[in-house]
């Protein structure tokens, strides 16, 4: 069956489970809940090829990318993932605003008016990146990046409010390679179709090696033709910029000589 669900179908991806740990999640040090990716002005993401009637997204790290790269695609669904948990509330803090406001011409300002709200004072404390003015900058910073791919763009905004009220979009706590998030995410797929979009942004940074990261993404339920979109490392180290691979080989071959690289840093 296909995934042109309406609002009365409920999302198969809910089941997921809500546990924050369940998935192997974990808190971390600096917490930045909004992306950092930049998207090329000639981005040809829109126009690649695909399957038009069925598959879902899977997409690690900040909802506002997930939002913003699934505009003009024909996936309806995507399950958005992090390890932090505190990512995850962010989601679902955004998801709420758009589902109740995505008709606002000012959503931009008052997501902006909300951040010091998110997080309680014990969440916040020394963690860099939660403090309001942080979030306030990069949150700025996501909708300067993404450009006329961002969600709150008014060409955007209507449909992905309309997937958002849907119950749609699927945020969770997990680590992309888990074998239980995996396992649990590809009974779902049996029944739905195959993940023919997948935005990894700069995980494979995080993986020990390319055995290790080969080994995940063997994992998880993947179309045969499946787009992979992840960030590379550019000369602003506060960004990253965002590029495609149209199968796994391609994108091993342009993030090699990365893996493990952010490790430094943790």
């Amino acid at each position: 069956s296909d995934l042109s669900m309406s609002s009365t179908q409920p999302n198969p991806f809910e089941h997921l489970s809500q546990d924050p740990y369940a998935y192997g999640g974990e808190g971390f040090h600096d917490d930045y809940p909004f992306s950092n990716d930049r998207i090329d002005p000639q981005f040809a993401y829109r126009h690649l090829p695909h399957e038009a009637a069925r598959g879902f997204v899977i997409s690690v790290g900040s909802v506002g990318a997930a939002l913003s790269l699934m505009t003009g695609r024909p996936e309806q669904v995507v399950v958005n993932i992090d390890r932090n948990p505190a990512v995850t509330k962010m989601a679902n803090h955004i998801l709420e605003l758009i589902e109740h406001y995505g008709d606002d011409k000012d959503l931009i300002e008052l997501v902006n008016r909300s951040l010091p709200a998110v997080y309680t004072t014990e969440e916040a404390y020394l963690r860099l990146g939660l403090e309001p003015h942080t979030m306030r900058n990069e949150f700025q910073r996501e909708v300067e990046n993404y450009s006329t791919y961002h969600w709150s763009v008014p060409q955007n905004l209507s449909a992905v409010a309309m997937t958002t009220r849907s119950g749609l979009v699927v945020p969770r706590t997990a680590d992309i390679g888990n074998p239980a998030f995996q396992r649990d995410l590809s009974l779902i797929s049996a029944s739905v179709g195959p993940c023919t979009l997948l935005n990894l942004t700069n995980a494979h940074m995080y993986f020990d090696t390319p055995r290790q990261l080969r080994a995940t993404l063997d994992g998880l339920p993947l179309a045969a033709d499946a787009t992979i979109t992840f960030s590379i490392n550019t000369t602003d180290p506060k960004s990253f910029q965002v590029c495609y691979a149209s199968s796994k080989e391609a994108y091993f071959s342009a993030i090699r000589g990365e893996v493990g690289e952010q490790l430094a840093y943790l």
